[in-house]
């Protein structure tokens, strides 16, 4: 470990196992109604539809953190997958 790291933890500055996440606009937060209402039209958008059509309007932001704010946030109510269960896949 680094003596910077734990002089910042013994000072109260940092907390251990918690990472410092930067006060950045949600570039997520200008399509939310967007991804509501195409969300309510049809839940069981698969989430590629969801990361590409905000794309073309000019969300910014790479196809993992797009699904992992859409989570985040309780814009899907459940996540369909459109996959059979796991136990038909073995068969």
């Amino acid at each position: 470990m680094h003596h910077k790291l734990v002089q910042s933890h013994l000072n109260g500055e940092r907390v251990p196992g918690i990472r410092a996440r930067p006060n950045a606009p949600d570039p997520l937060a200008d399509f939310k109604a967007y991804i509501r209402a195409r969300l309510s039209d049809d839940h069981h958008v698969w989430g590629t539809v969801l990361f590409e059509e905000p794309t073309r309007l000019g969300y910014s932001q790479s196809y993992p953190p797009s699904v992992r704010r859409v989570r985040a946030r309780g814009l899907r109510g459940c996540e369909p997958t459109g996959l059979p269960p796991r136990d038909a896949q073995r068969g």
